[in-house]
């Protein structure tokens, strides 16, 4: 009796071993990081009736807006509630702000591409003017007769910088100045590309500046067509630029937004068209058919486009 029962168990287990192994499960599909994605886009409410031109968020929640009629529009929380603060003087293009004290940096235009690019820089109120000039080399003291095309203040102080000749697109610059609000002065980073003319526009530095993405035309030879481009760098502007095209958007990026707590970014092109990391295409609604100047993205990870029809904010953020 004790037998029976010690060895019903024991065949039991012997049975059980020799069953066929189950069959793994099929591998799952990676995410599809390539596919288009759809996002609906909806108007926000601004004072007056406002085209925007650029707009610019920080970690913090802080956000700068910059409109069409030049004035500066301040947010001081993540709640993207804006306020008029500051008209400037002067034609304006891209606005900046720094993470460390919410500063802003408004580049503009060179006036007929005699003179340098003009800027400004206000105190983190965005109510009083800090200083303003014409944009100079460091080591010749000529004026950079290009506007502002797009800006980025770094942690570490300095504000990177790239600029063209808007009226043919074909000529430009990449600077970057290391002291401002106490120097109009600016060193160029082109030594790797020279002699070639190059219009440098939209751009991103991602993880501390290990890794940089420029949207630039270029003259590889003055009896051929202008190159649309886009460039990548390891290091801060320094060095030998590579061209990229595998995998991204035909043409260049006019501007290209950073999520300032990650590397999330959007690239928006001509015709009307919006990339995730200038690759992923995102199908949009709600947004003007023309006229945009700018894209950018909130901590959130929601899009924001500025266009000469007023200031757009995504529905929903971008996929993680």
């Amino acid at each position: 009796m004790k037998l029976r029962h010690l060895l019903i168990p024991l065949l039991a287990l012997n049975f059980m071993s020799c069953e066929k192994e189950p069959e793994p499960e099929p591998p799952q599909d990676p995410v599809d990081n390539t596919s288009p994605i759809n996002m609906a886009f909806a108007q926000v409410s601004m004072p007056g009736f406002l085209g925007f031109k650029d707009i610019v968020f920080t970690a913090s929640g802080r956000a700068a807006a910059l409109a069409s009629d030049n004035s500066i529009h301040l947010a001081t929380d993540s709640s993207y509630q804006f306020t008029e603060t500051y008209t400037l003087n002067h034609t304006a293009r891209c606005i900046a702000m720094n993470p460390n004290d919410g500063r802003i940096f408004v580049g503009g235009i060179s006036q007929g591409y005699q003179f340098g690019g003009r800027f400004t820089i206000l105190d983190s109120e965005g109510m009083n003017q800090i200083t303003t000039g014409e944009l100079k080399t460091n080591n010749t003291d000529l004026p950079i007769k290009y506007d502002f095309n797009q800006a980025y203040w770094n942690a570490g102080g300095g504000i990177y910088l790239t600029m063209g000749n808007n009226n043919t697109r074909r000529s430009g610059a990449i600077a970057i100045m290391p002291n401002p609000g106490t120097s109009n002065r600016a060193t160029l980073y082109n030594n790797s590309l020279s002699p070639k003319e190059f219009y440098a526009s939209g751009f991103v530095m991602m993880n501390n500046g290990a890794e940089v993405f420029v949207g630039m035309t270029e003259d590889i030879d003055p009896l051929n067509p202008t190159l649309d481009n886009i460039y990548t760098n390891a290091d801060k502007f320094f060095g030998q630029w590579f061209r990229v095209s595998e995998g991204y958007a035909i043409g260049y990026p006019y501007t290209i937004g950073r999520n300032p707590i990650n590397n999330q970014n959007v690239w928006m092109f001509n015709a009307q068209r919006l990339y995730v990391n200038g690759k992923r295409q995102i199908i949009h609604s709600g947004l003007p058919a023309n006229n945009w100047n700018s894209a950018k993205v909130d901590i959130n990870g929601r899009v924001w486009v500025c266009t000469d029809q007023g200031l757009y904010r995504s529905l929903t953020g971008l996929p993680q």
